[in-house]
């Protein structure tokens, strides 16, 4: 039963910070490592671990530290469990709450948080201190009894614990008025300044001026405000991150509404379990919710969890990705223990030899280390497709089938396969032609580069971007573009400058733009071997954004020419909600993608290149059975 409750990720705020917090996280994430330095300009691993300048308790500094950590717990978390219903974050927390929501991406949201931290650890005056063992009301009114107005309620954590801040002396009045008192515990907190109170008035205003300089996507998830107590619109909610600094967060409140619609799971995904253990409290002694006096937008909420008892199975929908999930040694765990994932390899592998005189498997796992670059297009392509074919049969075999297909790039001909629309040897031999196509070419001085940031950047910057072109699009915030290596790396530094992420592709052509143009005619002439059938079940391609109807040779062309319109296709499947979405590329890449883009579905990978490959495959079996 619980696994049908509606499911709640709780993000930390400042004080759950840790000395070793992340250790088991940064290995697996090193791009985002890297890009939280270039960001912060020193080393996150290096202050998370060993804290060699006793900073990590120190504002500026704590706030980026938690927001990382966070972060990758939410991306570990993901890969391996799914996304929630609801999000939710304590204050710097909330921060998180809004990247797992897609309004924005890991590197703009470290560089606000970045922000704030600087803003606060520059604020100066007052104090906090928790009060253990009062409820708001005997707060509001024991201040109001003893004229300290100058201490405001800064925190709503649960019934009995509010946090307050104000003037030292006030507080110090407090404390001594509270030292005899047995109702109530005063426990004055390490802080510089009175956050989330009237002091912070300036900060608010000075941080309002920066975040107006960001651009914020529509959010893909519910987030619960801090500020309101209430759901976050999707769009222009720029008052409530601003509001948030000189305001109190209102934590009892938010949580007492999500559970007078129902039960609920609660996750929570950083350091420490201080909401964790305050979600526990608050589930015995909620804020008592007249539902008819919510808002239109929890009354909705409240509908919305009742469980559905007509609701319809999922059908499942495997996807394959495009080049760029490529690694060496991938699937090798999955090759030498799973008997169908080895045999489905070898045949593979014998069409590849046939093809090339050379064996793919002895290139995939005894030439090369996992962490070395793999971008040679002789052996990429068939490599991808022969990978997402063997875990294919591997799911057959434990009784999940696919009901449809979707295909990017290179993963068009996986799906093709399993539609039927191409036997297994006509689409890993033509991709084999190709390979050799490709070689011929000239080709070294291209690539492609994927862009952490809204689309929009791109026609909002026109000389920017002059001269690469888009090659595809896979969530509002992650988009890729194809052109000459010099252009890109130019363009590349021109995005740092802006404080936009970016990262090269391990893909040596341009594939999805005008510099396939050359190879044209020799591409054609190797499709002229294929003798397309009509598919046994629906195809969809991410090349046409839409099903695939009467693929003709044209079209296979097209799958490398034209870009790849993921985020448009899924914008078309979201709305049909009857799929489970199963990923069965090397690296669940667009698990993410939908999950970053589409956080009300599900998504569920088969494999990743961290861990036990056996892990991921076990758990989407589990769950698809379950």
């Amino acid at each position: 039963m619980e696994l049908n409750m509606p499911k709640v990720f709780l993000f930390p705020g400042q004080g759950s910070q840790h000395k070793g917090m992340g250790a088991e996280l940064f290995p697996k994430y090193p791009q985002l490592v890297s890009q939280a330095d270039d960001i912060l300009g020193y080393s996150i691993v290096e202050l998370c671990l060993n804290d060699p300048a006793q900073q990590l308790n120190q504002t500026r500094f704590t706030q980026p530290a938690l927001f990382v950590v966070n972060a990758l717990s939410y991306y570990e978390h993901c890969q391996h469990e799914g996304s929630a219903d609801y999000l939710a974050g304590h204050s710097l927390g909330e921060f998180n709450a809004l990247l797992a929501a897609g309004a924005y991406d890991f590197a703009t949201g470290l560089t606000i948080v970045r922000e704030r931290g600087r803003l606060m650890a520059a604020a100066e005056g007052g104090g906090m201190a928790a009060l253990i063992g009062l409820d708001a009301d005997r707060v509001e009114q024991f201040l109001q009894d003893h004229a300290l107005t100058g201490i405001d309620i800064a925190n709503y954590n649960s019934s009995d614990q509010i946090i307050v801040s104000g003037a030292l002396s006030e507080l110090d009045t407090l404390q001594s008025l509270l030292s005899d008192s047995s109702d109530c515990r005063y426990i004055p907190l390490n802080v510089s300044a009175a956050f989330h109170s009237r002091y912070m008035d300036a900060s608010q205003r000075a941080f309002a001026d920066i975040l107006s300089q960001f651009t914020f996507a529509p959010l893909s998830g519910k987030v619960i405000s801090n500020w309101s107590a209430d759901f976050y619109p999707t769009e222009n909610y720029l008052d409530h991150i601003a509001g948030q600094l000189n305001s109190p967060v209102k934590w009892y409140q938010s949580m007492s509404r999500l559970l007078a619609c129902g039960e609920m799971t609660f996750t929570e995904l950083g350091p420490g379990n201080v909401l964790t253990r305050l979600a526990e409290k608050i589930v015995r002694h909620p804020q008592p919710v007249v539902v008819a006096n919510l808002s239109a937008a929890w009354q909705a909420e409240c509908q919305a969890v009742q469980p559905d008892t007509n609701a319809k199975p999922k059908k499942n929908l495997f996807m394959y990705a495009d080049l760029g999930s490529q690694y060496y040694q991938m699937g090798k765990a999955l090759l030498q223990q799973d008997a169908v994932f080895r045999e489905a390899m070898q045949a593979c592998d014998v069409i590849i030899r046939q093809a090339s005189g050379h064996s793919l498997l002895d290139e995939l796992y005894h030439q090369h280390a996992k962490t070395a670059e793999f971008t040679d297009v002789r052996w990429t392509q068939a490599a991808i497709f022969s990978v997402a074919y063997s875990l294919t049969r591997t799911m057959e075999a434990r009784g999940i089938r696919a009901d449809a297909v979707l295909g990017c790039g290179v993963g068009e001909y996986v799906a093709a396969v399993i539609a039927g629309v191409l036997t297994l040897s006509q689409g890993l031999g033509v991709i084999m032609v190709q390979g050799d196509i490709l070689i011929r070419g000239t080709h070294d001085d291209q690539g492609m580069l994927a862009v952490l940031t809204d689309v929009a950047h791109v026609s909002e910057h026109p000389q920017l971007y002059a001269s690469v072109e888009l090659a595809g699009v896979n969530y509002q915030h992650h988009f890729v573009l194809s052109g000459a290596r010099r252009e890109l790396d130019n363009l590349r530094a021109g995005l740092s400058a802006q404080g936009i992420a970016s990262m090269m592709l391990p893909v040596a052509v341009a594939f999805h733009s005008s510099l396939m143009q050359p190879f044209e005619p020799d591409w054609r002439d190797s499709l002229k071997t294929l003798t397309p059938r009509a598919a046994r079940i629906p195809w969809y391609s991410a090349a046409s954004a839409d099903l695939v109807d009467k693929p003709d040779t044209d079209y296979f062309w097209q799958i490398s020419r034209a870009p790849v319109r993921f985020y448009e296709l899924m914008r078309l499947l979201s709305q049909q909600d009857q799929w489970r979405y199963i990923d069965l590329s090397p690296t669940a890449s667009l698990t993410a993608y939908i999950r970053h883009g589409f956080s009300e579905l599900e998504p569920h990978g088969a494999m990743t290149p961290y861990g036990d490959e056996f892990d991921p495959l076990q758990r989407l079996v589990a769950e698809v059975n379950g």
